[in-house]
């Protein structure tokens, strides 16, 4: 698209004006946000890794809030792209919980903003769907597939979020490893007649990888949904 103008000899000479698109707002806005967080992104920035007017994306989102909820959607709709629903039911169900996770740790601005809103966040709707509908496979009753599902999410967003959280309380020049060390020895240093677990499960903090506490923590949710399902039969 192209607006005229004339430099300074008064010749006309076409300019070029930047062709936006919600896809692509989006898409930059994904990239921005992984690139410099949530606090340094504005509609200002965005505008101008784009090479537009602040005027143009206002034609898309009305404020910054907006952009962060629409962008977190953005990426969960890869989460939504990526399951079998013909495949096993708790396979699937695994699958859409290990990619969220995933994805939570891969935009680390997404913590916090994620919510089950079809109008904010149609895509975070449909991965609770998905959970549900893979939950009804099973046989669980609708009150069951209900606190199944929304306990699922709930750990995988709540435990992601926590994760992010301790990464940016650490900072960039703290490395995981100093950190994890550094909360481990104060647990360690507690009184053990006091908190005798925590002085003992020191040495497992210190040591411990998220991914494996995460893959634990949905084990352990998957089981009981197994074995209460069993009960049923």
């Amino acid at each position: 698209m192209f607006e005229v103008w004339q430099d300074e000899g008064m010749t006309t000479v076409p300019k070029t004006r930047t062709v936006l698109s919600l896809e692509s707002v989006l898409e930059e806005s994904v990239a921005g946000l992984d690139e410099i967080g949530a606090e340094k992104m504005s509609l200002r920035a965005l505008a101008k890794r784009l090479g537009a007017g602040v005027s143009s994306i206002y034609w898309y989102v009305d404020s910054k809030n907006q952009l962060l909820d629409m962008s977190v959607d953005r990426v969960l709709a890869d989460v939504v792209a990526t399951v079998d629903p013909d495949s096993d039911p708790f396979d699937a169900i695994r699958d859409i919980a290990v990619r969220l996770f995933e994805t939570i740790d891969e935009h680390q601005w997404c913590a916090g903003r994620i919510t089950q809103d079809p109008v904010r966040q149609l895509n975070s709707v449909r991965i609770l769907d998905l959970v549900g509908r893979q939950l009804s496979r099973v046989g669980l009753p609708v009150d069951d597939q209900f606190h199944s599902a929304t306990a699922i999410l709930g750990f995988v967003i709540g435990l992601g979020t926590q994760m992010v959280g301790a990464q940016n309380l650490a900072g960039d020049a703290v490395t995981r490893l100093a950190y994890l060390d550094a909360a481990a020895n104060r647990w360690k240093d507690v009184d053990p007649d006091e908190l005798p677990f925590v002085h003992t499960a020191s040495a497992v903090l210190r040591e411990h990888d998220d991914a494996e506490q995460f893959s634990f923590g949905l084990d352990l949710l998957l089981d009981g949904i197994r074995q209460r399902q069993a009960r049923r039969l």
